[in-house]
């Protein structure tokens, strides 16, 4: 697991977000991320308006907010990274209370392995 400092460029859905990584010395990297352990509503099926839902309020959790992403050693069948992101300016209490987390507790996604 590796774990890089990041600022979402694109929210794709309720559980993908683009991320601009941070790998230090001035390199950066964009990749597509899949929250790790969680599964969100898609907009192509009949739960659209909640794939919509669960999209914007991934979209207000990371948009303008430093972020942490973990990063676990697989991609998922896609290609993508799959991440446990974090928000960077969270308060301290909150500091283990990851946004997958957060998604799921909010009712916005479900817990799901791979």
């Amino acid at each position: 697991m590796y774990e890089y400092h990041a600022v979402a460029r694109r929210t794709i859905d309720g559980d993908t977000v683009e991320l601009d990584l941070d790998l230090g010395l001035f390199i950066h990297r964009y990749e597509s991320c899949r929250l790790y352990g969680i599964d969100a509503p898609e907009k192509q099926t009949p739960t659209y308006e909640a794939g919509v839902a669960s999209k914007n309020r991934l979209a207000e959790l990371v948009t303008g907010h430093p972020l942490v992403a973990h990063t676990h050693k697989d991609r998922d069948k896609y290609g993508r990274f799959l991440a446990t992101l974090y928000r960077a300016d969270a308060a301290p209490w909150e500091w283990n209370y990851s946004i997958n987390v957060r998604m799921v507790t909010e009712g916005f996604a479900i817990f799901r392995s791979y």
